[in-house]
């Protein structure tokens, strides 16, 4: 989907990790200012259901560890090392389906030619140049 994106709207530079032969600054800041925008949204909305939702959130938390009340180095692991590795593998597998290259329907002749950015269908480029820098 994302490829088809990219295609569609001849963005070829808006490809993570394609900057460009010889390599520009413009892509690579418009990325970083596009994902910092999206981490700092995150934070902010995951902040406001945090604080909306304080009881219900500590009502779970207790239903799900009280048992280990009685072995408090028990309740700490599985707090503090346990539980941040499940949510993290949980995190970086829903990000890698997201982000995945899959392949575009319709575009099984679709090949990426490393040494540029130029996208190759059937032989033929689709951008003979460069695109313009295109603010999103």
């Amino acid at each position: 989907k994302h490829l088809g994106i990219l295609l569609r709207y001849q963005l070829s530079s808006r490809q993570c990790g394609h900057y460009g032969e010889p390599n520009e600054w413009s892509p690579f800041f418009l990325q970083l200012v596009g994902f910092t925008f999206l981490m700092v949204s995150v934070k902010l909305i995951l902040s406001a259901i945090e604080y909306l939702m304080a009881s219900q959130i500590d009502q779970l938390g207790h239903a799900m560890f009280f048992w280990m009340d009685p072995n408090p180095k028990l309740k700490l692991v599985m707090i503090m090392i346990v539980a941040p590795f499940l949510c993290n593998v949980l995190f970086f597998w829903i990000v890698d389906q997201l982000i995945s290259n899959r392949e575009v329907k319709g575009s099984s002749d679709l090949e990426i030619d490393t040494r540029s950015t130029h996208y190759v269908k059937s032989g033929k480029k689709l951008f003979q140049d460069e695109p313009p820098n295109v603010v999103m």
